[in-house]
């Protein structure tokens, strides 16, 4: 009856970030320098290409159950010929002014003229390419394990990583290639979140020195 015994025998603790099987534990630091440094390099390449351009934000666009992160620049130009476009919308900007839609859309990235600059790297996609198959791998198994704990605690810990690598890049030489507006900021958010909820635990991890 030892089978059964060990069947019925309570399971040992299992490690972090190995809830369930299949599941290794992830080195958060490693990610973030990793993250760092590859950001680093397509800002790099990016601000050579557009030396005659000024920003005023750089944001992490991240989807935490993927692993994805794509890198988005915006100038002033580009968030004022948006608000253009939109001006006069019949259901979203009526009776708007092109600043006022102009401010509403300063930090929704998705349509920031420099969305996704890392997007189609052979460089990114050689260095963070197994990382986005580490993290969807987790994810999957914590949603088919129906883990929920360990599938929120792997969303914010990503996101967290994420936000770390950002803040860096903000006060770092490695990117003073890029020409910033005197108000230039960071932002890094999830696919669920808005800005406000970014900008708030950057604040938060600033404040606590990460």
């Amino acid at each position: 009856m030892k089978w059964l015994r060990n069947l019925l025998a309570a399971p040992r603790t299992p490690r972090y970030g190995a809830e369930s099987d299949g599941v290794d534990p992830i080195d958060w630091k490693q990610l973030e320098d990793r993250l760092f440094d590859l950001a680093i390099r397509e800002i790099d390449a990016f601000a050579k290409k557009h030396a005659g351009e000024s920003f005023y934000g750089l944001a992490f666009d991240c989807d935490s159950e993927s692993g994805e992160i794509l890198v988005c620049l915006n100038t002033r130009d580009g968030q004022a010929e948006v608000a253009r476009r939109f001006e006069g919308h019949p259901q979203m900007y009526r009776g708007k002014s092109a600043t006022e839609i102009a401010a509403e859309l300063e930090w929704d990235v998705g349509g920031w003229k420099y969305h996704a600059i890392n997007l189609g790297s052979r460089r990114w996609e050689g260095g963070w390419g197994a990382v986005q198959a580490q993290v969807t791998n987790a994810t999957n198994t914590y949603l088919n394990s129906r883990n929920a704990s360990a599938h929120r605690r792997l969303r914010e810990d990503f996101i967290a990583m994420a936000s770390r690598a950002v803040l860096r890049l903000a006060h770092d030489e490695g990117v003073v290639s890029l020409r910033k507006d005197p108000a230039f900021r960071v932002l890094c958010t999830d696919r669920a979140e808005g800005p406000d909820e970014g900008f708030a635990r950057l604040a938060r991890m600033a404040e606590s020195g990460g």
